[in-house]
């Protein structure tokens, strides 16, 4: 009788737990969705970023608690995109990403893979490609001194700890960009400090190729999740062809002298796209 009556115990609770999530669910006006559990430059600009965009505070707000519109945008989260969705340059994490259920509207995305991945599994189009981080200088600029460093390193925050076994990281003249920030002003300075920056975190290239410091996409190994998608991703959006990492292991300064750059003009126009398709519901 003991057992039984534990059991059933068990499985009210798991019914009420059912019910206040998926029915007994608050609706909101808008909420603004990004990955939390830790600091992170690219989830840490979000709400300062679209505060500056569309001029309202919009909350964090999970839509697997909440129905009403959800935001997406800067980060590899479209595979948690469902009917209250609204892509606003988000991307996949990696080739077999799902989504939850068809987005209620998809009006820019990271880059040509995460668009041709949301056509097989949604049927829905998107031409408009661009992270929108890209959008950083529009709303802040550096505070010190521009070039005073030769190299900036910005491992991935799951390649920190490797760092010192790169050759590279000996060099004379090297800066630490911490990616788990929330300072953002702090970590656009230190890019700006720096002359060119050696990167594993797809953030790091993206904010320094925003203020127009050249990047180089370097890898420790393959900790970093996804299997490179979500950097070929990115490239492929600014008009270069397939870009290949180097080792961060063996980079060598002949390296640093042969980056394929992305055009500042490229920048400015895939900027003024996506700042022409922000959805309304969140101005």
């Amino acid at each position: 009788i003991y057992r039984l009556s534990m059991m059933i115990s068990a499985v009210e609770t798991k019914l009420i737990q059912i019910y206040r999530k998926h029915i007994q669910r608050r609706t909101i006006e808008r909420g603004l969705f990004y990955t939390g559990g830790r600091a992170n430059i690219g989830d840490s600009m979000v709400p300062w970023l679209i505060n500056n965009v569309g001029g309202k505070e919009i909350s964090y707000s999970n839509p697997r608690e909440v129905n009403g519109p959800h935001l997406f945008t800067i980060g590899s989260i479209l595979q948690y995109a469902d009917a209250n969705s609204y892509i606003w340059g988000s991307g996949f994490i990696s080739e077999d990403s799902k989504v939850h259920s068809k987005p209620a509207k998809v009006n820019a995305v990271r880059g040509p893979l995460t668009a041709k991945r949301l056509k097989g599994l949604t049927n829905q189009d998107c031409d408009v490609f661009c992270d929108p981080a890209l959008l950083t200088p529009r709303y802040i600029e550096p505070t010190i001194e521009l070039g005073t460093t030769k190299i900036g390193l910005i491992p991935h925050y799951v390649d920190k700890d490797k760092l010192k076994a790169s050759k590279i990281f000996n060099h004379n003249s090297v800066k630490l960009c911490d990616v788990e920030t929330e300072n953002i002003q702090q970590f656009i300075n230190d890019i700006c400090s720096c002359e060119v920056v050696i990167s594993s975190s797809l953030h790091g290239i993206i904010l320094a190729e925003a203020f127009g410091i050249p990047a180089v996409w370097a890898k420790f190994g393959n900790d970093v999740h996804g299997k490179d998608f979500k950097f070929y991703d990115y490239y492929l959006s600014t008009g270069r062809k397939r870009v290949e990492p180097k080792c961060f292991y063996t980079i060598t300064e002949l390296d640093l002298l042969n980056i394929l750059q992305v055009k500042e003009s490229t920048i400015s126009s895939m900027g003024s796209s996506l700042l022409e398709c922000f959805p309304n519901v969140f101005k």
